[in-house]
């Protein structure tokens, strides 16, 4: 994905969210990318460690509606261990000149959850892209989502969940 490249080149900070084991978060953990401004590109970078037997909730947001003709580019690398579970929104909004490319890339341990919602409005071009590996028995990813666009608008959602154990489970709706 060259989007991804890019993100990979010019990130400058990444956000690292760490939960340690068996600790339960019980308020969200929230994550907002404002992009202000004109003619503009902003590369963000997230990387969340949930330990074994670890829970919590994260929220990502994206802004890009008073910005014009601007790029945006958003990449969640996720690592569930043995146990843990991990509610994430990865949210967009964005006007008829933003673009915006996203990535989740989700590594998941034994009896690991992931559960992901994707929402996007607006955008000249959104795409979005889930990439899942359930490493070990009973991992489970539950993806959802809610995309907006307008008629001049290109969505696009790409979804590849790699099974590499039995009884693993993947739902999307």
């Amino acid at each position: 994905n060259p989007f991804m490249a890019l993100n990979q080149a010019f990130f400058f900070e990444a956000t690292v969210v760490w939960i340690p084991s068996s600790l339960l978060v019980d308020k969200p953990i929230d994550i907002l990318h404002i992009s202000k401004g004109e003619k503009l590109c902003s590369h963000a970078k997230t990387l969340l460690f949930i330990d074994q037997g670890a829970n919590a909730n994260v929220n990502e947001v994206t802004f890009a509606s008073d910005s014009q003709e601007c790029l945006t580019t958003s990449a969640i690398e996720v690592f569930l261990g043995k146990e843990a579970q991990l509610n994430l929104t990865k949210a967009y909004a964005g006007n008829l000149t933003s673009f915006h490319f996203s990535k989740v890339s989700a590594t998941l341990e034994q009896q690991a959850q992931l559960n992901h919602f994707g929402f996007s409005t607006s955008g000249n071009v959104v795409r979005h892209e889930v990439q899942a590996v359930l490493k070990e028995p009973e991992a489970e990813i539950h993806l959802s989502g809610v995309f907006l666009g307008n008629d001049s608008a290109s969505v696009t959602n790409h979804v590849c969940v790699e099974h590499q154990a039995s009884r693993t489970m993947s739902q999307q709706i």
